[in-house]
C-alpha cells in the first residue's frame, strides 16, 4: 500500500512500480486512474490559459491545481511544449502525425519562442514524453503507434515545407498521434 504522507509524484511512482510488477491491489488501480485524472486535468487547465493568452511573454502560466504537487513546478519544458502546440497543433492536415516530425517542427520554432530563449532543447524522447501528454489533453489526439501511409499522411500538409523531414518509406511502424474521429 502507498504512503498517504508522500507527494504526488512519488506517490505514482510507487503505483506505477507495483503494477509493473504485478503486486498491485484494487486500491492501488484506482489511485493511479484518479491520479491520471487529476494530472490530465493540470493540462487541459495550462492549455486552456496557453489558448487565452495567459501565457504570453512576461505573464506566467498559472493553475488552480499547485504545480508542484505534481513535479512540474519550473517545468519550463513542458510550458514550452504546451505553446508549441498552442501555435501548430490546429493547423496540422495529417491524421496520423509521426512523434518525430512534430520534433522536427519543434526545433525548428524552438528559436522563433520569445519565452523560450536560453531554455534547454530537448531529446526526441524527452519532447515524446510531453508533446504526447499535451497533444492527446483535449482528446482530439490519441497517441498511436501506425504505419504512415498515403491513408493516413497522404493529404497536403503545409508545414511539412517548414523542416527538412519526408514521409517514411520504409513502412516500419511509428509512434505519434492520431486524430480522433468523431
Amino acid at each position: 500500500m502507498i504512503s498517504t504522507t508522500r507527494h504526488t509524484p512519488a506517490a505514482v511512482q510507487e503505483l506505477l512500480s507495483s503494477v509493473a510488477h504485478g503486486t498491485a491491489t484494487l486500491d492501488e488501480l484506482r489511485n493511479l486512474v484518479a491520479a491520471q485524472v487529476v494530472l490530465d486535468e493540470l493540462v487541459r487547465s495550462c492549455l486552456e490559459q496557453l489558448r487565452d493568452g495567459a501565457g504570453s511573454a512576461g505573464s506566467p502560466v498559472h493553475s488552480e491545481t499547485p504545480a508542484a504537487d505534481f513535479g512540474w513546478a519550473g517545468d519550463a519544458s513542458a510550458i514550452q511544449v504546451a505553446r508549441f502546440w498552442a501555435a501548430f497543433g490546429g493547423l496540422l492536415a495529417w491524421d496520423f502525425v509521426p512523434t518525430d516530425f512534430l520534433h522536427a517542427l519543434y526545433l525548428d520554432w524552438r528559436p522563433s519562442d520569445p519565452d523560450g530563449r536560453g531554455s534547454v532543447e530537448l531529446t526526441s524522447a524527452a519532447f515524446a514524453r510531453r508533446i504526447n501528454v499535451t497533444a492527446t489533453a483535449d482528446g482530439s489526439w490519441a497517441y498511436a503507434r501506425m504505419r504512415g501511409s498515403r491513408q493516413t499522411m497522404g493529404a497536403f500538409e503545409p508545414l511539412l515545407d517548414r523542416v527538412e523531414w519526408e514521409i517514411p518509406a520504409d513502412g516500419r511502424a511509428r509512434y505519434g498521434i492520431r486524430r480522433v474521429q468523431a
